[in-house]
């Protein structure tokens, strides 16, 4: 049997000294957990550009506050869901350029060239999955046809050209893929880069 359990069954340890036993138990498995996720949410709020932040990072730490943090946890939860929202809008945009490259088999180039002000417009944006997704759709149009693999990699020389350490590293990265040996350019529409 349990020495403690033995000493706490016979009297020789009050219910102070079982609670004081207990403590770092208590401490290992409420405490530490608690302050792990207050982390994690604190450094997602940190990630979240600060227009789009509803609450400042280190206001999560209020809900290690006894009682009062378990409200607290609520509020942080949706301005949480609040804050990421337009994080992803925007990304989401973009994947959809990207992804509308392939589907659309039969759109003109002009649909396409479209695109290419606003690749330019938010190619600034430091946000990391905004740039990835932005280099994602610079290259799924430049990989449609030869003619837009040119126009798209005249942007991506357009896109080093601006002031920012995001649009360097999208137009860098979207020249060495476009201009590769192992590039696998398209030829839609077929009716015009692929005739019967």
């Amino acid at each position: 049997m349990n020495p403690t359990l033995s000493f706490i069954m016979l009297g020789m340890i009050g219910p102070w000294q079982v609670i004081l036993l207990f403590m770092p138990l208590l401490f290992l498995f409420t405490i530490v957990p608690l302050i792990f996720y207050l982390l994690t949410v604190q450094n997602t709020f940190k990630q979240i550009s600060a227009e789009n932040r509803k609450m400042e990072p280190t206001e999560v730490w209020l809900g290690i506050i006894p009682i009062f943090g378990y409200i607290w946890s609520f509020i942080i939860v949706s301005r949480l869901a609040d804050s990421l929202k337009p994080e992803f809008e925007k990304r989401a945009g973009f994947a959809i350029m990207a992804a509308y490259c392939m589907a659309d088999k039969k759109a003109a180039n002009s649909v396409y060239e479209a695109f290419f002000p606003l690749i330019k417009r938010d190619a600034n944006d430091d946000r990391l999955y905004v740039r990835k997704a932005v280099n994602w759709a610079l290259r799924s149009i430049g990989k449609r046809n030869i003619d837009l693999n040119d126009r798209a990699i005249h942007m991506a020389h357009e896109i080093v050209a601006l002031d920012s350490k995001s649009a360097k590293w999208i137009g860098k990265d979207a020249i060495r893929k476009l201009e590769a040996d192992t590039v696998n350019i398209l030829d839609y529409p077929r009716t015009i880069y692929r005739p019967l």
